[in-house]
């Protein structure tokens, strides 16, 4: 299991969601757009699934993978 990550689209940083799963899982959920509050900016985004990236250790090194 992963962090579910989003990117800013204002500053292009990564932010966490607080939901855990893995690549295998997102590819089972149908396309959707969530709306997720930026602790960066402060706004509401909408995300849409293509764009969510899923953040695993493996190896001991952090793996960021496209959740689509």
């Amino acid at each position: 299991m992963g962090a579910l990550i989003a990117l800013c689209p204002d500053t292009g940083r990564p932010f966490e969601t607080g939901i855990e799963t893995d690549p295998a899982s997102m590819a089972l959920t149908p396309p959707c757009t969530a709306n997720i509050l930026c602790p960066h900016c402060r706004s509401i985004h909408p995300i849409a699934k293509r764009d969510f990236l899923v953040c695993e250790m493996v190896d001991g090194l952090l793996v960021y993978q496209r959740a689509a």
